[in-house]
């Protein structure tokens, strides 16, 4: 049981932090709605599998410079977001609920553009090559 508390303040404390992942997850639910904020806030549950795996399996193994390449990948993915969040929030009008590409059709996009944010991140390599 103390494991259990010590992973949920853990996660928590994860989550919260500010990072790429919270900003989309703000940004994405200024630009279009609740649901699809929590459609990406949702998103650690699927990158984190692959995360997790290849921390124990294979980041272990490979040298220092392959850790820095994703580094920089995740850095240029990051800035990307962020300039087209930029450039999006200067021509936005709001969410609009009658707008067909706010609902089924961008739930895929969501989760991936959220996904791709968490595993470019270093937040939860680290977390999963440190404490977890």
């Amino acid at each position: 049981m103390d494991h259990l508390i010590a992973a949920l303040i853990f996660g928590l404390s994860a989550g919260i932090t500010p990072g790429p992942l919270l900003t989309l997850v703000i940004a994405t639910t200024l630009q279009r709605g609740l649901t699809a904020g929590v459609r990406v806030a949702a998103s650690p549950l699927l990158a984190d599998v692959p995360v997790l795996l290849v921390t124990f399996l294979i980041l272990r193994q490979v040298p220092a410079s392959f850790l820095t390449a994703i580094t920089l990948v995740g850095v240029l993915f990051v800035t990307w977001l962020g300039a087209r969040t930029t450039r999006d929030a200067l021509a936005a009008d709001g969410p609009d609920d009658d707008d067909p590409t706010t609902t089924a059709e961008v739930v895929p996009r969501d989760l991936l553009r959220g996904a791709l944010v968490n595993v470019l991140s270093p937040h939860p390599w680290l977390g999963w090559l440190t404490f977890g």
